[in-house]
């Protein structure tokens, strides 16, 4: 008779996984990551902005995303303004401005350590 052996995940590749996620939760990666939403709202609201000014002039690009001979007026490009012709025009119109201070205040708050879930719970985050 044999018997039947088990595999079992040895410490290294334990350890691996456990490296990972715990590189997640260190401080370096959440000031990166807030960074990162700290920019992409300000990313937003620039595009945001831009919409306001050239939305009649960018309308006829927006089905021309990969062709680089049509310009965008837009401040940010063809891809700010897509985005800003999904999130207003198609979405949210000026309250898609909530969305990207959120987002902002979602990240200023992971950078200060201080507990962001109330930030929307609660509404004004104060």
């Amino acid at each position: 008779m044999t018997k039947k052996t088990s595999i079992k995940k040895t410490p290294v590749q334990k350890e691996e996984k456990l490296s990972f996620l715990s590189f997640l939760k260190t401080r370096q990666a959440k000031t990166i990551f807030a960074t990162f939403l700290m920019l992409f709202s300000v990313f937003l609201c620039i595009a945001f902005i831009s919409f306001f000014f050239n939305w009649q002039e960018d309308q006829s690009t927006l089905n021309y995303l990969s062709d680089k001979t049509i310009r965008s007026k837009n401040l940010l490009g063809k891809i700010g303004a897509n985005i800003s012709h999904f999130f207003i025009y198609e979405g949210f119109g000026l309250a898609a401005f909530i969305i990207s201070i959120q987002v902002f205040k979602t990240g200023f708050y992971i950078l200060i350590q201080k507990n962001y879930l109330k930030l929307f719970f609660h509404g004004t985050g104060a």
